[in-house]
Order: structure tokens, then C-alpha cells, then sequence
């Protein structure tokens, strides 16, 4: 009586099955790939001042990822201290954070395009978001001319 491995139809099978395991396998991953990086892509945090104050921007999670680790890269130092400012340790789906920035109309200083940098999860390699900051900066710019305005007008008063 012959062995299942001494019998070329039971290598062949074993040979198959074992390619058929490693397909299956490739498959999932690209999957799971592809499902990765539609969540990606789906990510973005929505920007929006503070009610009182044009130094204070509030960051919004939208989309079906969590963040770790996020923080404003070291080489944007407008207005920030020089070390690299923790924005969250973890930031959940529909979470905010926030982050000051000196001088009361710091925001109108920002560049247009604000980059951030964050993680998928604990130990992954980092990814950067841009943030567009235009339309905070055209509130900011419009509170600020309200305030001079009022200012002014106050002085013109006998």
C-alpha cells in the first residue's frame, strides 16, 4: 500500500491546495490593501476657530479612521513653539482637537495649506494630511476688521 506523499496525485493536491491557501491569502491582503486605503482617503480633519478668539484653531475628525499621534510637523514653526506641539494622542471619528497659536491674530499668519501628521495605529508609519486653512482665515480676517471697526467707531463717538 502506498503513502499519500509516495503517490504523485497526492503531491499534486498538496501542491495544489497549498497554492490555493496562498492565493486566498494574497487576495485578503490586497483587499484589506485596497478597504486601507479607501478609509485613507476618506480621512480629513475640518478646521474652525474658536468662538472668542483668533488664536485658537479646533481640528475635526471626519472619516472612519482613528488617529494617533497627531501633531504639526517641526518644520512648520509659525507661531508654534520650536519642538513638534502633540495635537492628540488618540482622535476618534467626530473627535476635535485644538491648538493655540501665539499673537491674538495669529491665524491670519498661517499658510493656506496646513500639514499634519499622524498614525493609523500605534506602531505604523506616519501619514500627512493637509488641512485647507482659507476659509479660517477669512473668518479671522473678518472678525478682526469687525473689531477695528468697532474700535473706531467707538472713537469718533463724542
Amino acid at each position: 500500500m502506498n503513502s499519500f506523499l509516495e503517490d504523485p496525485a497526492g503531491w499534486a493536491s498538496t501542491i495544489i491546495a497549498g497554492a490555493s491557501l496562498a492565493w486566498n491569502v494574497l487576495q485578503q491582503f490586497q483587499i484589506h490593501s485596497i478597504r486601507r486605503r479607501d478609509d485613507l482617503s476618506q480621512t480629513d480633519l475640518e478646521p474652525f476657530l474658536d468662538s472668542t478668539s483668533n488664536s485658537i484653531v479646533y481640528f475635526r475628525l471626519v472619516g472612519p479612521l482613528t488617529m494617533y499621534d497627531v501633531r504639526i510637523p517641526p518644520q512648520a514653526t509659525f507661531g508654534t513653539s520650536p519642538y513638534t506641539p502633540l495635537l492628540a494622542k488618540r482622535l476618534r471619528p467626530n473627535q476635535i482637537c485644538h491648538t493655540g497659536f501665539t499673537g491674538e491674530n495669529a491665524v491670519l499668519l498661517l499658510p493656506d495649506d496646513f500639514e499634519i501628521e499622524w498614525r493609523s495605529s500605534h506602531m505604523s508609519r506616519s501619514h500627512k494630511i493637509r488641512v485647507s486653512l482659507t476659509e479660517i482665515k477669512k473668518e479671522a480676517w473678518n472678525r478682526r476688521s469687525k473689531s477695528v471697526r468697532q474700535i473706531r467707531e467707538r472713537a469718533s463717538r463724542p
